[in-house]
Formats: C-alpha cells, structure tokens, sequence
C-alpha cells in the first residue's frame, strides 16, 4: 500500500495522538466503533487505526469521505494496515 502524501510533506503526521486497534472487530462494526471511539477526541485530533482486514480499505475511506473526517495516510505492512484519521471538527454522525 502506498502512502497518501510524501513523508516530507507537511502535512504528513509525525506521530498519532492516539492507536486503535480494528483487528477483532467484524466489518460491520468498524464504522460505527471507530466514530464512538473519534467522538472521545477534539476536533484535529490524529488518531492511527489498525486493521488486519483488506477489506476494511474500502470501508473506511468511503467512511471518512461521508463523515467529514480526514483520511491523512495509509501504510500497509503484511497484515497490518494503518489509517491516519484526522478527526472533524464538529460532532460526528
């Protein structure tokens, strides 16, 4: 997977505000556990979501187009991918 911008970029996070691990979620419920988890956080606030899904890709960039928030970087590394979600700034759907 390659990254969404070039790391010297500045808009390129240095380091997340938070990890949230998807790994035993089921498809269905990532959406909806990940806005309850992005609503504990400010608005800006970078959190690093993992997954182990290929699955999960799709979900959660159609996820962050449809809630507003910003899907800033994606990395992938054998199983692992990571997802660098700015949250909005106003109250999560």
């Amino acid at each position: 997977m390659t990254r969404t911008d070039a790391p010297d970029s500045p808009s390129y996070p240095t380091a997340a505000d938070d990890a949230f691990d998807l790994a035993d979620i089921e498809c269905s419920e990532i959406a909806p556990t990940l806005a309850k988890h992005l609503r504990t956080f400010e608005a800006g606030a970078l959190v690093r979501v993992r997954t182990g899904r290929r699955s999960a890709m799709e979900g959660l960039r159609s996820w962050c187009r449809l809630t507003g928030n910003v899907l800033e970087r994606e990395e992938g590394m054998g199983d692992a991918l990571d997802f660098y979600i700015r949250r909005k700034s106003s109250p999560q759907p």
